[in-house]
């Protein structure tokens, strides 16, 4: 029997990786439970950035992130940056942005990031978790927010198909905490017991360990069909 694996990033978000899944020989359903979507003014992100100096901090926590940094901004910053995964610091290096740190999740770069003597920027979704600004405040960091794009949740598709593959065992990749939480919301906490659960940082992971005592598959989204086969 072919395997299923459910995908639920964005709409026209999943092509990539569903051409090379198929390829391999599974089944792909495409359940988009979150999704992105840009600013529609982003003067006060641009604002935020050009505001900067060389004694604050620039935190990225994602690509989409880096993408309207970069849009708004449009040259490289004045302050210090770090990121929280490399798909963030590939965007911004490649526009000639330093970074000097790169984590693989917000506690981890909340920690271990040197403090500023001015203040840390972070440029993220409206729907961000709240370890990193928390930990950073703990720390003695003066910590200011700046919305760099929206987080939508909600399912788009057949639900009721996924929650029966997922009771028999199917896969499926999880890109987000609120694709994880828009999952359980339709379908019911006990939706994931017997999917195999493949996460795409170890804070998705984290926040399907924290919803459903789970533990997930962590794998970078470009490694996925392999770690599927």
């Amino acid at each position: 029997m072919r395997s299923v694996v459910v995908l639920t990033r964005g709409a026209g978000r999943n092509a990539t990786l569903a051409a090379a899944l198929r390829a391999r020989g599974h089944d792909v359903l495409e359940l988009p439970c979150a999704d992105t979507v840009p600013l529609e003014d982003e003067r006060e992100l641009a604002d935020a950035l050009r505001a900067l100096s060389s004694d604050d901090l620039l935190v990225v926590t994602s690509r989409t992130g880096a993408e309207a940094v970069l849009r708004s901004l449009g040259r490289p910053p004045e302050a210090r940056v770090a990121t929280v995964g490399r798909q963030a610091a590939s965007a911004l290096s490649a526009r000639g942005i330093v970074v000097e740190l790169v984590a693989a999740t917000g506690a981890e770069l909340a920690r271990d990031v040197a403090i500023p003597v001015g203040h840390v920027l972070l440029a993220r979704s409206d729907r961000a978790l709240r370890d990193l600004p928390d930990i950073l405040a703990r720390r003695g960091a003066t910590v200011r927010e700046a919305i760099a794009y929206r987080t939508v949740s909600g399912i788009v598709g057949d639900a009721a198909a996924a929650g029966r593959l997922l009771a028999r065992g199917a896969s499926v990749v999880v890109a987000s905490p609120s694709a994880v939480d828009a999952l359980l919301g339709a379908l019911g906490p006990n939706a994931l017991a017997a999917a195999r659960v493949i996460a795409t940082g170890p804070t998705t992971a984290a926040h399907v360990r924290a919803r459903t005592g789970r533990d997930a598959t962590v794998a970078r989204w470009e490694r996925i069909s392999e770690v599927v086969s």
